[in-house]
């Protein structure tokens, strides 16, 4: 044997011996606020600090936090090895058990107290300092008003729309902070100080509050560019300025977390020029993040407001979902693009994110652009996203490779997005398929009530503020949607952005299933589907047909395409509730394609090797055992 293999046997020798004594030698932190803040060794001199016990631990050790509130801004300066992770975990994986506030921690523990203002419309007051992202009031997540005066009319009042009957109002000239919790006491107290009210950080700089400025822009946050090899196991984050988890390294595993009155849940660098110095291969797992009661207030709206708004000329009035919008509506802005709810779970994605079995529930949207434009090769898959006000996902400005599967969504106004804003590169390729959509009927009452039905597909590049029209809407590497199951039966399949009749490029839908009340807005889908490939798909409508059916039954034949199937009585289609399409003699159909090349146009189609093409149409079954939080075993 030669010298220089028998050194480098010798080093590989050296590492593995170094790597077994390190995990040998790993140490158990406890953190407890009841502690002695002793060597952190054992339970009863527990550190009370988990900056402290970070800061102390090596590659391999665990922090077990306890119990209780933590107002810390924790910052992880190195983190662990490929085989001897650093941990940070919570005892036990239950919500609010180990919390990392970054709310006002007097205001929270009720050492200040709230000034009623006035009797009649329950309006109270607090000094404070800077206006923050969110407040929440024993956890309900209060609406943002841009002013006091709108907030005292509950109406975002440059442009008479309605607002949520909850709120705050942060006013700059007396630096007072000013809240109205509901007046009938559906989410418990009327007074905010008979409630815990965890009042947030101030936001992150820049226009969309993405610009990291100081340490109450998160709870917890990875501040260094080498590999992390860290776990976050368990924790509640609540009310930070920014994101629960901030991180600039990579190989980061967040499993098991909970995200309340965060902006985002977790979030990586913000890409610099040319998409550089992104945050690459983090996984976010079995987490549950919310903006509770974000679609619930919708629902109020509705009801409250719809005679109203439909008495408008403005086209975006009879839109009433958009209280927590940033930039709309058009003269006040909505409640500003740095405090806005267009954010996620997730941001700043850069290469090989994975996000699997998240609970995402009553949120303005599941991943916005802000959490999909600069990643790479992400995958998002075995979620489930229920009560989205506007989109499920987004997978615009710029992705590529975006893998978006098996996940379940229920009750999202338009759950899928391609609309790019933001110019060159177009985000593609993507994949969609086996996921399940699926609408209540109370939702889809409420749509009906308002007047609105989104499509499941939202594609397109819009011409907006008189800027120059993209003439063609063209995805690089496609747009591949195949086995997915949608029952939405107040809603269409399409909402198409790109002007008719600029075509749309490489858009590509097979062997799906849909259950639909329509197909696209007047006028928007031509004889010829805009360029768009269809083939394979079943189409029923939401119900039996009549003479204004008629247009739909048209498109259908168009969007199932020669071996698809459309049927005219809905009757024939049933969705359990995993999404399993059940209709008599289903296999028998002899629908759908399994061939990856076809002939279309003249052309050759490729479907890519992981696009599924089988013989029953639709989705395969969901699975809600793995979804949320999971027990540790």
């Amino acid at each position: 044997m030669n010298t220089p293999v028998i050194v480098r046997l010798v080093r590989l020798i050296a590492i593995s011996f170094l790597t077994a004594t390190a995990t040998a030698r790993a140490t158990l932190w406890h953190v407890d606020l009841k502690g002695s803040n002793g060597d952190g060794k054992s339970p009863e001199t527990a550190l009370t600090s988990i900056q402290r016990a970070v800061d102390l631990a090596e590659p391999g050790d665990t922090v077990l936090i306890h119990p209780g509130i933590y107002y810390e801004n924790v910052i992880l300066k190195r983190g662990g090895t490929a085989k001897a992770p650093l941990r940070l975990m919570a005892d036990t994986v239950e919500r609010d058990r180990v919390i990392l506030s970054g709310a006002a921690r007097a205001i929270r523990e009720g050492k200040m107290a709230w000034e009623l203002v006035d009797k009649d419309s329950g309006l109270y007051r607090i000094p404070f300092l800077y206006r923050p992202t969110r407040v929440l009031a024993a956890g309900v997540d209060l609406q943002p008003y841009p002013s006091l005066a709108d907030l005292k009319a509950f109406r975002f009042l440059a442009d008479n729309y309605p607002g949520n009957s909850h709120g705050f109002a942060w006013d700059p000239e007396s630096k007072n902070l000013y809240v109205r919790l509901r007046a009938d006491g559906r989410y418990g107290a009327t007074n905010p100080n008979s409630a815990v009210m965890a009042v947030s950080g101030p936001p992150a700089g820049g226009k969309w509050g993405n610009e990291i400025t100081s340490n109450e822009n998160w709870n917890l946050a990875l501040r260094f560019a080498e590999e992390a090899h860290v776990i976050i196991d368990g924790l509640t984050f609540e009310a930070p300025g920014y994101a629960g988890v901030y991180t600039e390294a990579g190989e980061l595993t967040v499993r098991n977390c909970y995200f309340i009155g965060c902006r985002y849940g977790v979030a990586g660098k913000e890409p610099g020029r040319g998409g550089k110095g992104l945050t690459d291969r983090v996984t976010v797992e079995n987490c549950y993040y919310t903006q509770y009661p974000a679609f619930t207030d919708v629902e109020d709206i509705v009801a409250k407001y719809k005679a109203e708004q439909y008495t408008k000329s403005e086209w975006w009035q009879k839109i009433m979902h958009w209280q927590r919008k940033g930039g709309l509506p058009p003269k006040s802005g909505g409640v500003g693009r740095a405090f806005n709810y267009e954010t996620g779970l997730t941001r700043g994605m850069g290469a090989g994110w994975v996000v699997r079995y998240n609970y995402l529930y009553d949120v303005f949207e599941g991943f916005s652009a802000g959490s999909t434009s600069s990643s790479q090769g992400a995958e998002i898959y075995g979620n489930r996203l229920e009560r989205i006000c506007d989109n499920a996902v987004e997978t615009e400005n710029h992705s590529r490779d975006l893998r978006f599967h098996n996940n379940l969504i229920i009750d999202a106004f338009e759950p899928i997005s391609w609309q790019p804003i933001d110019g060159p590169p177009m985000p593609g390729p993507a994949y969609i398929y086996d996921n399940v959509v699926l609408q209540t009927p109370a939702v889809a009452a409420m749509w009906e009530v308002a007047g609105n039905s989104g499509g499941i597909f939202k594609m397109g590049i819009q011409n907006r503020s008189g800027a120059s029209e993209v003439a063609e809407s063209n995805v690089p590497g496609g747009f591949w949607v195949t086995h997915n199951t949608i029952l939405v039966t107040r809603g269409k399949v399409f909402t198409l952005l790109t002007a008719p009749p600029s075509p749309y490029g490489q858009f590509y839908f097979a062997n799906n299933a849909f259950l639909t009340g329509g197909i696209a807005g007047a006028n928007s889908m031509n004889d010829k589907g805009r360029g768009i490939y269809f083939d394979g798909n079943l189409l029923a409508p939401s119900v039996v047909p009549t003479s204004t059916h008629e247009s739909y039954l048209q498109r259908a034949a168009l969007v199932a395409g020669p071996h698809g199937k459309v049927f005219e009585d809905p009757s024939v289609v049933t969705v359990a509730a995993d999404g399993r399409v059940t209709m008599k003699e289903m296999e028998a159909l002899n629908i759908g394609i399994t061939t990856r090349t076809v002939s279309w146009n003249g052309q050759n189609i490729e479907f890519p090797a992981l696009m599924p093409l089988r013989t029953v149409v639709g989705a395969v079954p969901f699975d809600n055992s793995r979804v949320g939080p999971q027990p540790r075993k």
